[in-house]
């Protein structure tokens, strides 16, 4: 078995350049992915509240007395 040992290593500068922009790639990803979520659970919601007011139609519209004693349509 040999030993090595290696001693003040240097990144090449597009490799230190290259890790921020992957954690921004990181980052940007999961924003996209944490908002793809939300849009999701707010076309359910959506979705539902649809449901819900088709199942339970509004009754016909009522006739308002108007200012002039008189009844609006």
């Amino acid at each position: 078995m040999t030993l090595v040992e290696l001693k003040d290593i240097q990144l090449p500068d597009s490799m230190k350049r290259a890790r921020p922009r992957q954690a921004e790639a990181e980052r940007e990803k999961r924003a996209k992915i944490i908002a793809a979520l939300g849009e999701s659970l707010a076309a359910a919601a959506l979705g539902d509240a649809s449901d819900a007011m088709m199942a339970h139609p509004p009754g016909p519209p009522t006739e308002k007395p108007s200012k002039s004693g008189g009844v609006r349509r």
